[in-house]
């Protein structure tokens, strides 16, 4: 299976970080603390794997600062930057959607991630399938 592990879940990561900041530069936009985040995979059954998910989470406290972009923004700017993945993925054959409803799996990588930095928040998650033509 042609998946998008490694190196293709990078350059997915990449292109979408790209084009978000193209699209909201921070100099006029300002930083929105918003930060990707692998969830890591585990086996959905015989010969089975669960879809990888690529997490978006922000700094909260940076955000509704008095210096930062303000929540509405930080919503606004989390969408974006989930639609820039699904594009990305899309430009390179891969299904994605957004999960609608976080996983166990999200919630485990989310406290991870508060491990480090207590403000992380998690705002959506985009799911990411093998490439349709290796289905």
């Amino acid at each position: 299976m042609a998946d998008v592990s490694g190196s293709g879940l990078g350059v997915i990561a990449a292109q979408a970080l790209a084009w978000h900041a193209r699209q909201w530069p921070e100099q006029r936009h300002g930083h929105s603390g918003l930060r990707l985040l692998l969830a890591p995979r585990q086996a959905a059954g015989p010969g089975a794997k669960e879809p990888a998910r690529i997490l978006v989470l922000a700094e909260l406290a940076l955000a509704c600062s008095a210096a930062g972009i303000g929540y509405p923004a930080l919503l606004v700017r989390a969408g974006a930057l989930g639609q820039a993945l699904l594009l990305a993925a899309a430009a390179r054959g891969h299904g994605a959607t957004l999960d609608p409803t976080p996983s166990q799996l999200t919630q485990l990588t989310t406290d991870d991630a508060r491990q480090v930095n207590l403000d992380l928040r998690h705002l959506l998650t985009v799911s990411l399938a093998q490439k349709a033509a290796d289905r």
